[in-house]
Formats: structure tokens, sequence, C-alpha cells
């Protein structure tokens, strides 16, 4: 399917649900060595998450961010970890040039590389990102400022 946007800058106001401050991608190797089949992207073979430069979506390759509604108040609802963080990134916030925002399919958008890098680099790199610019809420705060449509 074709890419619905590539953006510089958060769209619209996005959020991420995280078991923690810090955000911890999953490589599709190592989750299948797990026995699990849900990953956020893939370690290519010089051990580097690379950008996807093309026009069409071609799986998942960063952090998942999706606008407030019916998925996304669903997923924060069945969301267990004791520990969790939401974050929420305002519309028009600047990415820096390392990363980059891609609108995937449906709501579902993502934060990814702009540049090749190793995955230790990318979870710092958008850590830091939501630590500086995104709002750190609780599951019950969300719940309180948002509620279940």
């Amino acid at each position: 399917k074709p890419l619905l946007g590539r953006y510089d800058h958060i769209p619209c106001e996005l959020f991420r649900i995280n078991n923690s401050k810090n955000v911890i991608l999953r490589d599709y190797t190592k989750q299948i060595e797990l026995g699990r089949t849900s990953y956020d992207l893939r370690i290519q073979q010089d051990g580097l998450v690379h950008p996807r430069l093309g026009p069409m979506f071609e799986g998942p390759n960063g952090a998942s961010v999706r606008p407030n509604g019916p998925f996304l108040q669903e997923l924060v609802r069945v969301f267990e970890e004791s520990n969790s963080v939401i974050y929420r990134l305002p519309e028009g916030t600047k990415l820096p040039s390392d990363l980059v925002c891609l609108h995937e399919h449906t709501e579902h958008h993502s934060i990814q590389c702009a540049a090749p890098m190793t995955l230790h680099q990318l979870n710092t790199k958008i850590t830091n990102f939501f630590q500086k610019y995104g709002e750190e809420m609780t599951k019950s705060e969300f719940e309180e400022r948002y509620p279940f449509i």
C-alpha cells in the first residue's frame, strides 16, 4: 500500500503508549527467537536500522504513534503495564533531522530513522525526542483528559 504521508514534524497530535519512560523497539529476528510475532523493525545485515525511503508501506520500522480515537483508546484501555507512560506529541513539533514521521496506513503513524543507525541509537534518539517535546501522562491521566469515546 502507498504511504499516506512523510513528515519532518508531527503532522497531528499523536500518542505513544510505552511500557516505561524509555522507548525500547523490538527487532523482528529477536522476537521470532523468543516465540513472539509482534515487532517494531528489522535490523539489516549490516547491523543497522535503515530508513524506508520508498513511497510504499513495507511493514513496521519504528515507534508506533496514533491520534486519539477509538483504536488508541482501546489500546489504552487494555494496556496492563504498571509502569506505562503515554506520551502526547503536539501537532507541528519539528523532528530532529535524523528522525522522520511516516503516516503508514489508517490512523497509524511511525517515528523512524531518517539515516541508518544502530537500534540503540534509534531507541535513544526517539526516547530523547519524546522526553524533550512530548507530554508524559499516566494511563489514569490520559483517561481523565480524554474520556473514552
